[in-house]
């Protein structure tokens, strides 16, 4: 016989629909609902008054709320003529709430919702397809309602997100730019967005002031630093003064950690650009590196490649180094576990690329570049230098 254990689990599942019958004004329709479950009499006498004790000390009729159990005079062979529970009911949303001690998730979730349809009436249809992503945000909704309220009458409005003049925190609208982008984009009018920018900039897209991304960059070579005249081999540019910069016939390595810049050799007409880790399509958008002999070096695990299938798809030119199952196999000693499970998309690299990968996911290590011996990443850079100046693309 079911427990009373076993029924809350199963009304844990209940959550989800249960709140998507609110949603839609349908309790009434949900509920009362009937919990599918075993309560089959046993023919061991004492085991069986038992159970039945023990579901009747958890019902609703006996601590007020949860389960109902619905019970029947029923003339056993075993048991004789008595009263056996023959089915269970939980009559309410509120009952449910409370059985599955989720009553404070569905009354903050509930005031929110309410909150959102009048404030803000045109999320009404977002509210059905993703409410889901209002439970951990929890008190924060009102914040943000009121931001978007805030930018409803003030569109594009030119200053920094944490200048926006209400008491909220100055962090909120960066900790929550995925949701304000959903809300902002289905109410903001079409002039307000700037739709040529992808979600990811959220200042720009919306009109905010934002300070420009800085890359660092190392100069290999003096005479073309004296070239770009640049006042510093080693320094860190916005992307937009990199724009700007003519540069021709130059050999590009890009790590994708800051550190790995320092032990890049020197080398005719080279610039080596760091840090960029994830944020590396900051580079794409610089035009003369369509025309560089372009070299990319980063950690040997999911996240490296990664970066290198979105670093090819704008940039096809672009060559690893140090990327393969023979550095692997040199460094193992070195390597550390990854259980990384994302998936990579895989049509950006080649074959040898992608079976180091599948290598690496499949032996569930990584090997981060920063470990690497300087005189290894030295030869192998050589190598790839050497490499480049053989090959046939020349920028003019």
């Amino acid at each position: 016989m079911i427990t009373p254990n076993e029924i809350r689990e199963k009304a844990s599942r209940l959550f989800d629909a249960s709140v998507e019958a609110w949603i839609a004004h349908e309790t009434d329709s949900y509920f009362p609902y009937r919990v599918r479950c075993d309560l089959k009499v046993g023919r061991d006498l004492n085991k069986t008054k038992s159970e039945i004790r023990s579901l009747r000390s958890q019902s609703k009729s006996a601590i007020g709320y949860g389960y109902r159990l619905e019970e029947t005079e029923i003339a056993s062979r075993s048991l004789g003529r008595d009263r056996f529970p023959t089915a269970v009911y939980i009559d309410s949303i509120e009952d449910l709430m409370q059985l599955v001690k989720r009553q404070d998730d569905f009354e903050i979730l509930t005031s929110n919702i309410e909150l959102i349809r009048q404030r803000l009436p045109l999320l009404s249809s977002w509210i059905v397809d993703a409410w889901k992503k209002l439970l951990p945000r929890g008190q924060e909704v009102k914040d943000l309602v009121s931001v978007v309220d805030w930018m409803l009458k003030n569109p594009r409005p030119g200053i920094h997100t944490r200048e926006v003049p209400l008491a909220i925190s100055t962090k909120l609208i960066e900790s929550h730019e995925s949701i304000l982008s959903e809300w902002l984009d289905r109410l903001l009018p079409a002039h307000a967005i700037d739709c040529g920018i992808g979600v990811s900039d959220f200042e720009k897209r919306y009109g905010f002031r934002y300070s420009d991304s800085h890359i660092s960059i190392r100069v290999l070579d003096e005479q073309l630093a004296e070239e770009l005249r640049l006042p510093s081999s080693e320094l860190m540019l916005p992307v937009e003064a990199l724009q700007r910069m003519d540069v021709r016939n130059v050999c590009v390595v890009i790590t994708e950690n800051k550190a790995s810049l320092d032990i890049v050799p020197k080398n005719a007409r080279t610039i080596t650009m760091g840090g960029l880790g994830n944020g590396i399509q900051m580079v794409t958008s610089i035009e003369w590196l369509r025309e560089a002999r372009v070299l990319y070096w980063g950690d040997c695990d999911v996240a490296g490649f990664g970066i290198l299938s979105r670093l090819r798809e704008r940039l096809p030119n672009v060559v690893s180094v140090m990327m393969d199952s023979e550095t692997i196999d040199s460094y193992i000693a070195i390597a550390i576990p990854d259980k990384t499970n994302s998936i990579v998309a895989k049509e950006n690299l080649t074959t040898d690329e992608q079976a180091t990968l599948s290598s690496l996911i499949n032996s569930g290590v990584r090997l981060e570049q920063e470990k690497l011996p300087a005189y290894f990443v030295n030869t192998n850079l050589n190598h790839a230098y050497a490499a480049m100046s053989r090959s046939p693309k020349q920028v003019t």
